[in-house]
């Protein structure tokens, strides 16, 4: 049998026995090259045996793509997870997942690095916006409908980070230490209800023809970077083995997030990511089979897991990378998707005396629009999800479209929302020259080589190897340097800084002694966020006076394979210093020349972002102050936030408020949807987390630094411990076991422009063979089409006093008038708990109280109804009706 890849026979019933095969006919050390990336995207090949290499990629908001990380591809960028996860709606979550994935078909991409399912623990994790909800079930709900949507193209998802991600803090090292009943109650659930949903569409016949080689499953899981209970999770043989691939009976791959591992991880990571190898060289794998530490048959069943995806996305195709050319159609569908998703995710806050919707035809004769984000809409968070999308649609060219000549619409941009300053502007920055030195072998002094003259104050080379001069043999790659300079020249006096980050270091030539800057030496760190380390210098401009600025850059040298691959980099930004309260004073003057005001407010992807936490709620620099100055100055104001997850809300009670989130590519035209009532359901979102009135409320907060983001122990010298000691306490149910009242509740939400009724009665009960169905009928008995989020909790649900936990969901979408009835199953699983004794789920007879609410506040309560539980049993696997201990065991 020849050891290639069958294109016609992905998913066949001979396709265990055919990768054995396959696995017989291998060398141990083209097994071992199997089981490591070849380079940031893609793994290795083996052409003499006829198998080609697969290309990975970001993720859960678009498809990047396999180029550079800085600069790539354009991709259709969907709005954040988070504003998904406020939309409640399935559906949704599969068109987002079924168009990311066609792009990601444009790019050559086989397996598809989303979505993300941790929890929203605390809303200061800079990858809040990345995830849908602090709900379980939302979570995994959401997260199952978007796997069934990407591998209905025939693209492999990959669910992510398994498990207990929930901060950013050294998050290579930092211990998230959890007991097991709140691990598996509520951080493991997501992903336990995503895995059933996507086995039950394949049972059903739901998971399309395209989807089948996948057998029920997701393609692959991705590993967290951090350490559980002090393992680190990609070498976690409980976690992995018996959870994951006993327990649930998960076959796929399991890839390890981009350099995770912090060990070879070859009993339990399939697939060591990005390459080239830092832990699973040839040589080193080799010694350690001969050493006894690993096993041929470890090596088998890791590469065997890269071989099972490798068949399962064949009719794909398979391209060198010499061969792969990369597209970015843009698609008229996926755009109404983007769009949509956007605006219905939206959450309407407070509509004071109904300001909203604006009519579009009469409407006001003067609009101020206020903020930095009017012009430059934020789009994405920050880090592997924010991508370069096709386009940019801005609030105000929506706005301008829509209204024609019937209204005057004014600007003003506002107070700066920026954290690192931004690019120097070109009436002020000329003459940029980089000269580029070697040093000589034995005298060690610099050379210069060449010289160049960039658009721009900012180097880039991650990701894209070595500078040219360096790859034309003019540079030695291992001691070139920079000297970088140019001129600054104002026609006014005025006091300048300049911002300084870098990769490696900076010597700032300053008149006195230099100034000696030593950036980032994490390569991945600083590709996430380059602004974490930064140097400032003040200048004093005078008017007509040229100043020659310099410094010189060294990149970090000593550095491993990978990194002396891929990275050196800086930048230099600028800012004029002034005071900010003319910003809000012009701000507030437009708003009081106008009729009315929409004030933007928002975070963004230098506030929220992989690789960092937020250390406030508050949002950045004076938006508050300028909001308050508006609201002051014009009484009809509407504040849109935009943000990826909670912010303060200091004048909700004084204003119209709706909030945004990060709306993708098309979020100027859906917040103008929102705002002029456009589409089905506008402004219909509700709340996927509870938002807290101040930092101290949020559980894991309350525990202080142990609590978030982690604490060194004297008996733990790797990194920082997180202690999970707020257990099942968290969300939702902490503020009602607590009596502790927060900004907006879980659910909440005004469901846009209009009201709905709902009432809901139980039949039958849940049994080990059925679930029990919760009817609801919901009418829609205002003026205008929308979109109900029907929500039904469990009371009590770990015991008397631990408060709600949600146990179904449905979004309804009636037109005005109309009435609709929908049937929510209320399974098994939802009314388990966990026996730490025992090992097992337990569900006990008898009597339940389900409430049918507006959203998880106690006093949004609707109306309640029980269910029965008809029997007693105990379980463990994925799904209440079966029992581990009847299946089959997975085939390597």
């Amino acid at each position: 049998m020849s050891p290639g890849i069958d294109f016609d026979r992905p998913h066949d019933d001979d396709l265990d026995a055919r990768i054995e095969a396959q696995l017989s006919q291998l060398s141990t050390t083209e097994k071992i090259q199997l089981t490591s990336g070849d380079d940031f995207w893609r793994t290795h090949a083996v052409p003499s045996r006829g198998i080609p290499c697969l290309k990975l990629s970001d993720g859960p908001s678009g498809a990047r793509g396999g180029g550079s990380f800085s600069d790539p591809t354009p991709a259709a960028l969907f709005p954040s997870s988070s504003c998904l996860g406020a939309t409640f709606d399935r559906s949704l979550a599969y068109r987002m997942g079924n168009a990311i994935a066609c792009d990601s078909k444009s790019k050559q991409v086989h397996l598809l690095l989303g979505p993300t399912i941790n929890m929203v623990r605390d809303p200061r994790n800079g990858r809040s916006f990345e995830t849908y909800s602090e709900d379980p079930l939302l979570c995994g709900a959401l997260g199952g409908e978007y796997v069934l949507g990407v591998q209905d193209t025939g693209v492999g998802a990959c669910l992510k980070h398994f498990v207990a991600n929930e901060a950013e803090h050294r998050r290579r090292v930092n211990s998230s230490n959890v007991d097991e009943t709140t691990l598996r109650t509520v951080y493991l659930r997501p992903f336990q209800i995503a895995l059933a949903r996507i086995r039950e569409a394949h049972r059903k016949g739901e998971d399309g023809a395209q989807a089948r080689p996948f057998r029920g499953s997701v393609a692959s899981i991705m590993t967290a970077y951090n350490r559980l209970n002090r393992v680190s999770c990609s070498e976690n043989d409980w976690l992995y083995n018996r959870i994951l691939r006993d327990e649930w009976r998960f076959g796929g791959l399991v890839v390890s997030d981009w350099l995770a591992l912090h060990n070879h991880g070859l009993k339990v990571t399939d697939l060591e990511m990005p390459g080239p190898s830092i832990h699973r060289k040839v040589d080193r794998v080799l010694q350690l089979i001969k050493d006894g530490v690993v096993t041929e048959v470890d090596i088998d069943r890791r590469a065997a897991a890269v071989l099972r995806l490798i068949q399962q996305v064949a009719p794909l195709g398979f391209r060198t990378l010499a061969e792969e050319s990369e597209t970015s159609p843009e698609i008229q569908e996926t755009a109404d998707v983007i769009r949509q998703i956007a605006a219905e995710g939206a959450v309407l806050l407070r509509n004071s005396a109904g300001l909203l919707p604006l009519d579009p035809m009469t409407p006001p004769r003067r609009i101020a629009l206020i903020g930095r984000a009017v012009t430059q809409p934020i789009q994405s968070g920050g880090g592997s999800a924010n991508l370069k999308p096709q386009h940019v649609s801005s609030l105000h060219s929506a706005v301008t479209a829509l209204l024609g000549d019937r209204s005057e619409v004014a600007v003003a941009q506002g107070c700066e929302t920026w954290s690192f300053a931004p690019p120097l502007p070109t009436d002020l920055v000329s003459g940029i020259e980089f000269e580029w030195y070697s040093r000589d072998s034995e005298s060690g002094k610099r050379e210069l080589r060449g010289r160049t003259q960039p658009d721009s104050l900012r180097w880039d080379a991650s990701l894209n190897g070595l500078p040219p001069l360096a790859r034309e043999g003019k540079l030695d790659a291992k001691t070139w340097s920079i000297t970088a300079s140019f001129d600054l020249q104002s026609d006014r006096d005025m006091d300048y800084v300049l911002q300084y980050h870098a990769f490696g270091r900076l010597t700032i030539a300053t008149g006195k002694a230099p100034l000696v800057f030593e950036g980032e030496k994490d390569p991945f760190e600083y590709l996430l966020h380059p602004h974490h380390y930064r140097i400032e210098r003040r200048l004093h401009l005078e008017a007509g006076r040229r100043q020659r600025i310099t410094f010189d850059y060294e990149p970090v040298r000593g550095l491993g394979a990978w990194e002396k691959r891929f990275f050196s980099s800086f930048g230099v930004g600028g800012y004029e210093v002034r005071d900010p309260k003319l910003d809000i004073q012009e701000a507030a003057s437009v708003a009081a020349s106008s009729d009315l005001a929409v004030v933007l407010v928002s975070t963004g992807p230098e506030w929220e972002s992989e690789g960092f936490d937020r250390e406030t709620l508050c949002l950045p620099r004076g938006q508050n102050e300028m909001v308050r100055a508006v609201l002051e100055a014009q009484p009809n104001t509407v504040v849109v936030t935009v943000s990826g997850a909670a912010i303060e809300l200091p004048f909700l009670d004084h204003s119209t408020v709706v909030h945004g989130w990060f709306g993708g590519q098309e979020s100027g035209s859906a917040l103008c949807d929102v705002l002029f009532g456009q589409g089905f359901a506008p402004a219909s979102g509700r709340m996927p987390h509870t938002w807290a009135k101040s930092l101290e409320d949020i559980p894991a907060a309350s525990l202080g630094p142990r609590g978030f983001p982690g604490i060194m122990e004297d008996d733990d010298d790797v990194g920082p411990n997180t202690y999970y000691d707020e257990a099942l306490s968290m969300g939702y149910r902490h503020f009602e076991t607590r009596s502790v009242r927060p900004t907006v509740w879980f659910g909440g939400g005004l469901a846009g422009y209009t009201r709905f009724t709902s009432s809901m009665r139980v039949r039958g009960g849940v049994s080990r063979s059925s679930n029990a169905v919760a009817e609801v009928t919901v009418r829609n008995v205002g003026q205008r089409s929308g979109k109900e989020v029907v929500q039904i909790y469990l009371a009590d649900a770990f015991g008397a006093g631990t408060g709600r936990s949600l146990v179904a969901f449905d979004a309804v979408r009636l037109a005005a008038g109309k009435e609709a009835r929908v049937e929510l199953p209320i399974r098994a699983e939802m009314l388990s708990r966990w026996c730490q004794d025992a090992g097992r789920w337990k569900v006990r007879k008898g009597w339940y109280d389900l409430v049918l609410a507006k959203s998880a506040d106690p006093a949004d309560e609707v109306q309640r109804a029980q269910v029965e539980v008809q029997e007693d049993w105990d379980w463990r696997g994925l799904e209440a009706s079966e029992e581990i201990d009847d299946l089959p065991a997975p085939k390597i």
